[in-house]
């Protein structure tokens, strides 16, 4: 499968942001974003959430957690930068964020439908 995150990951490295890890949730994977990592820090931490790609429709998550759909793919880099440099609080996107990038929030059966946990089964 092609790493639909390969022009991404650039652009976030040369932000001095962090991508640790790309993870498969069975159907779908996602890629996460961090504020820190290393060498500056043992571990990847600070502020982070994840982002996917399905069907040509951008996804972000927070941990808390609360999922939304992108409306303007154009929109992803500023607002994983805007995110990871935003000082409101960590467990959700900032409602200027929200406002601001248009964030359409999932409702748990389009989570259950879209964004299946997968990584469980065999």
């Amino acid at each position: 499968m092609d790493d639909p995150y390969a022009d991404l990951r650039p652009s976030l490295t040369q932000a001095g942001f962090y991508l640790p890890a790309t993870e498969d949730m069975g159907t779908w994977k996602r890629l996460i974003v961090c504020s820190n990592g290393p060498p500056d820090y043992k571990a990847f931490g600070g502020r982070s959430f994840w982002v996917t790609l399905i069907e040509g429709i951008w996804y972000v998550a927070t941990w808390c957690p609360s999922y939304f759909r992108l409306p303007n793919s154009d929109d992803l880099l500023s607002l994983i930068r805007d995110q990871l440099a935003d000082t409101a609080g960590t467990y959700d996107f900032s409602a200027e964020i929200k406002s601001r990038y248009g964030l359409i929030p999932l409702d748990d059966s389009e989570v259950e439908r879209i964004l299946p946990d997968g990584r469980f089964e065999n």
